[in-house]
Order: structure tokens, then C-alpha cells, then sequence
């Protein structure tokens, strides 16, 4: 045996004791550190939980962040918790999630962010989606495993829809983008399989570019609002899909597509009026119409062959025809003493030069719905003719926003501006209801 064996196994014997010391040393240090964070967070716990029954807080907002960020590593679930007791704060509101959760002494699963986010969209309150999302999406840059890829996609659409009913479109388009890219990125990534185990399909695209070009629309971008809508596969378009093109294209006079377009809604939803009514203004025969319509399984419905017929007729100016088969369905069908029949007789009235009876008639649609808009900017011209500017006041809603009223109740403001003399500003706001009804969402 070599002469140095002894010497070497009490070397080595010793440096494995110093290095056991060293661990305990750490260990101990360790404890200490962590016993001394819990002990100081539930100091803070503790005096956040008693001013939390008053009105303020001596906490603000920056306070909390720092304190979230400060204890990562003594409980797992304590930055969730402080998270949702932020957002608390900020709204002024007792909520009891989160009183609840800063009670627990058990971690907050990281899947429960992703269902309060959905839970205060499902409440339809957006801002504080907004505010929320906005914190947890750069949470989750430094800890992906925070959330999964499936939720995350989901949580980014809940985040662009909410800033889309708040109004904030461009913000929203932004989102939305970001959205389409991360769903790639999904669907190019190795977790996809991992996705489809957790059984969550991950977003079609199809709803999220019809956000985008709403988004579009919204911003007076209608050529981009098409390109983002003709960017979806043709297998891929459903019926709304459909009806929002048939309608881009009707607004910029492109009558083929319009017209295929509509033609595919009503293949899949038979019942669809408005895409019927508005392939018989593109030039569609009563009978191709009817053809797309009718379904023989549909009860009830005997009256929508001489509605077509009807519609069909005003849209060949053939208006004593269409005049005389309104007035069968008023005196004989289902749907007498609608409103919308009832205005389609005031227009064929108006449209064939019988004033007289176009006023009455229209008067009567009114006094059946004071809220409904539809012949309300001839009935204001008729009004005006007569000098009956009492009467035009009366149509004029109180208080106006582009969303609520349509271009009729903006014509016949302005043919109360016309009966009072007040020709310029007449002539403006009828200017701006062309360019308004052009980008108008329906």
C-alpha cells in the first residue's frame, strides 16, 4: 500500500465534513431568511387586513407591487394573492376572492389566474380585464410556465375584445395581431401535443380576424376591413363571415362578390332576411330569391313568398304591384300590424308620388315603435313638406352617438334644420350622413 493512502482518505475525510458544515451553514442561513420574509408578510398581512376594512388605504398601488415582487420564494401562491388584492384596491370594490385567497394558507393554483380573467370578462367587466391581463401578461414573459400556451392565446382574445367594447380599436387591433402570431407560434411549437392532451382546442383565427376587422371598420379603414376578411379561406368563412364581406363589398359597389357572398349566407341560414331583401336590390329575381329562402320544413312561413314578391317588386320600381301586395299581407297575413311592413308600404307609397298615403302609413309604423328607424328619414321629408316642424321635432331623439342612431334619424335632423331655415348647417349634416352611412356597422 502506497505510503500516502492514510494521508489522503484524512483529507478527504476532512473536506467531506467541511463541506457537510457548509451546507448546514446554508440550510440554517436559508431558514433564517425565509422564517424572517414570512414572519415580515405576515406582519403586513396582518395590518393590510385591518385597514382593509375602511374606505383608504395607506398602501397605494406601488406599495403592493413592490411587497408582490418582494416574497417570491416564501409561498408560491402570495404574489397571486397580492395580485388580485391590487386590483381590488384599485377598483375600491370588497371583493371576497381575494379577501379569500389572502386568507388561504394554501398556494393559489396558477391556472385560477387565467379563470379570474375569464370570470371578469364572462361579467362583462372590461376594465378591469384590461388592467389585469396587463399585469399578468408580463408575469407570465418571466415565468411561461405560469400559465399554458392554450390559456394564454385565450386570455390575449378576452384582453383585445375587452379593449374593443371600451372603445379602444386601434389598441384592440394591436392585440389582436398579437394574437394571430402566438397562435402560429402555438401550432408550430412542440406543445401542441401537449395542448391537445389538456383536451382545449386551441382559437380558430376566423373569430379573431373578424374582431380585427370590426377593429378596421370601426377606424374608417373599410379596405383593410376586406383584406382581413378575404385573408380567411373560403371553407373556412362562416355565415357571419359572409354577410360582414357581402356588405364591404355592397358599400364599395363590387355587385358580384356582394352578391355570392350573400348568396353563401343564405345557403346556411335560409332565413336570413336582410341578405335576401339586399340580394333583390343587387338585381336577383323574385324567383331566385324565393329559391334561396323557402324551406319546406319551416312552419308558419306561408306570408315570405309575397314578401320577396313584394321587395322584389319596389326593387323593379314596379311600386303599384309591390303597393298592392304590401296591402295583401296587412289586411290578411301573420305578420299584419308590423312594423317593418308598414314602412316598406310608406316607401312604395313614397316612391310611387302617393304622399298622402305614404305619410299616413308612415306615421302609423312610428306610432308602432317610436325607437324603430326605418322610414324615418322619408316620413321627416314628408313632415317637411307639410310645415309640420312640431311634428319633425318629435322624430329628432333627444340625444345623439353614431352607434344608437342610424342615418335616418340624422336625415331627419336635418330636414328639421332644412324646415327652420338653417340651410348650412342642413347641408352639412346631410354631407356627413353620405360619408357616416358609408362606414356604418350593421
Amino acid at each position: 500500500m502506497c505510503i500516502y493512502t492514510p494521508l489522503l482518505k484524512l483529507l478527504i475525510s476532512h473536506q467531506l465534513l467541511k463541506e457537510r458544515d457548509l451546507e448546514r451553514a446554508e440550510v440554517t442561513r436559508a431558514a433564517s431568511q425565509t422564517e424572517e420574509a414570512e414572519r415580515k408578510l405576515a406582519d403586513f398581512k396582518q395590518e393590510f387586513l385591518q385597514v382593509n376594512n375602511t374606505h383608504t388605504s395607506p398602501f397605494g398601488v406601488n406599495t403592493l407591487i413592490i411587497v408582490a415582487q418582494q416574497w417570491p420564494n416564501c409561498n408560491p401562491g402570495w404574489p397571486v394573492r397580492l395580485s388580485f388584492l391590487l386590483h381590488d384596491r384599485i377598483s375600491r370594490k370588497r371583493d371576497s376572492t381575494a379577501v379569500s385567497a389572502l386568507h388561504s394558507s394554501q398556494p393559489v393554483e396558477m391556472s385560477t389566474i387565467f379563470e379570474q380573467v375569464k370570470l371578469l370578462f364572462d361579467q362583462e367587466l372590461y376594465s378591469n380585464v384590461v388592467s389585469l391581463v396587463n399585469m399578468v401578461s408580463t408575469a407570465t414573459e418571466h415565468n411561461p410556465q405560469m400559465m399554458s400556451m392554450a390559456d394564454k392565446l385565450q386570455m390575449l382574445i378576452y384582453y383585445g375584445d375587452s379593449l374593443f367594447h371600451l372603445g379602444q380599436y386601434r389598441l384592440a387591433d394591436s392585440v389582436y395581431r398579437h394574437a394571430i402570431q402566438f397562435r402560429k407560434s402555438i401550432i408550430k411549437s412542440k406543445s401542441t401535443t401537449k395542448i391537445n392532451e389538456n383536451n382545449r382546442d386551441i382559437v380558430s383565427d376566423v373569430d379573431i380576424k373578424y374582431q380585427m376587422h370590426l377593429c378596421a371598420v370601426k377606424l374608417n379603414q373599410l379596405d383593410e376591413a376586406i383584406r382581413i376578411l378575404q385573408s380567411i379561406f373560403a371553407k373556412q368563412r362562416t355565415p357571419k363571415i359572409n354577410m360582414a364581406l357581402a356588405k364591404r363589398f355592397q358599400m364599395l359597389g363590387m355587385e358580384r362578390p356582394a352578391i355570392t357572398a350573400y348568396k353563401e349566407v343564405l345557403r346556411e341560414c335560409p332565413m336570413a332576411l336582410e341578405a335576401a331583401e339586399a340580394l333583390l336590390a343587387l338585381g336577383v329575381s323574385a324567383a331566385e330569391g324565393e329559391s334561396l329562402v323557402l324551406d319546406s320544413s319551416v312552419t308558419g312561413m306561408d306570408w315570405m313568398t309575397s314578401w320577396i314578391k313584394a321587395h322584389a317588386h319596389t326593387q323593379n320600381k314596379d311600386y303599384t304591384q309591390a303597393i298592392n301586395t304590401f296591402k295583401q299581407l296587412e289586411e290578411r297575413s301573420q305578420i299584419r300590424g308590423n312594423h317593418s311592413l308598414l314602412a316598406s308600404l310608406g316607401e312604395a307609397y313614397y316612391y310611387s308620388g302617393d304622399n298622402k298615403n305614404a305619410l299616413v302609413t308612415l306615421k302609423r309604423a312610428h306610432a308602432l315603435d317610436k325607437n324603430q328607424q326605418r322610414g324615418l328619414d322619408i316620413l321627416a321629408a314628408l313632415l317637411a313638406s307639410e310645415k309640420q316642424i312640431s311634428e319633425i321635432e318629435k322624430l329628432v331623439p333627444v340625444s345623439w352617438t353614431n352607434e344608437e342612431h342610424g342615418p335616418q334619424a340624422w336625415i331627419a335632423l336635418s330636414y328639421l334644420l332644412y324646415a327652420n331655415n338653417n340651410l348650412t348647417r342642413a347641408a352639412y349634416l346631410a354631407q356627413k350622413v353620405s360619408f357616416f352611412d358609408y362606414f356604418t356597422v350593421t
